[in-house]
């Protein structure tokens, strides 16, 4: 299992007043990107890749087993209904099966 998350520049040091303001700004017109690997007993590697600014999220998930893929689809409406609940107002989820030498 793997998971990454990318700090924006602005949110690692809290100290330097106007400097500070500025960078938070920047780190928010950025946004925050985490990426998870999953290796699931019964369901097989799934990768998840999520980028969110203010007000929208891209959630990118890629599973090598079709039966998984079908079973993360089956889940993605009430997953957008959910995000939009939060506040997201454009919620983008994109699922896709293994991409050839990704997903082995």
């Amino acid at each position: 299992m793997a998971l990454m998350i990318q700090v924006p520049p602005g949110h690692q040091d809290r100290t330097g007043g106007e400097k500070r303001n500025t960078e938070n700004r920047d780190a928010e017109q950025q946004g925050w990107r985490s990426e998870i690997d999953l290796n699931i007993a019964g369901l097989g590697r799934v990768k998840a890749s999520l980028w969110m600014q203010a007000h929208s999220v891209e959630i990118e998930l890629n599973a090598a087993q079709e039966l998984t893929r079908r079973q993360l689809e089956g889940g993605i409406e009430s997953l957008r209904s959910r995000l939009a609940g939060h506040g997201f107002e454009e919620v983008r989820i994109d699922l896709n099966g293994p991409v050839e030498g990704q997903l082995s």
